[in-house]
């Protein structure tokens, strides 16, 4: 498990293919009370820091084809008020497949999210207050 974000069950790198970019693979923690199963994913990622921003995407690798399927992007832009507020984007465009209900899935995804931002809030705090 990733040990600050329970929406993680794994998070491994398989490969650093440069300093921004990184093959790894990722298993969603179930969400909706276990409606929602545990997923895997095999992720090509890019970071990148540009002008006061950092910029994250990530795309879902289907192996063998090696198909990009779902996208994800987030943004962090650095606040010109202060050097401890960053305006945090996230873009999610995704369909997880199968037979549940699309209402389904929008209310667990928007769970999930929010349960995310709660540990990654958490998780600044115990970094930023860090010596």
């Amino acid at each position: 498990m990733v040990l600050w974000n329970r929406t993680v069950a794994v998070c491994q790198i398989l490969q650093r293919v440069d300093d921004n970019i990184l093959v790894s693979y990722d298993v969603a923690a179930g969400a909706a009370g276990g409606v929602v199963s545990p997923r895997d994913f095999v992720n090509i990622r890019l970071q990148e820091k540009k002008i006061g921003t950092y910029q994250r995407a990530l795309e879902e690798l289907i192996l063998p084809d090696l198909n990009l399927q779902n996208m994800l992007g987030e943004r962090m832009d650095q606040s010109s008020r202060s050097l401890s507020v960053c305006t945090f984007i996230w873009i999610l465009n995704t369909d997880l497949k199968g037979q549940l209900p699309r209402y389904l899935i929008n209310q667990s995804l928007a769970a999930t999210m929010f349960e995310f931002c709660s540990h990654l809030h958490k998780r600044v705090n115990e970094v930023y207050s860090e010596p």
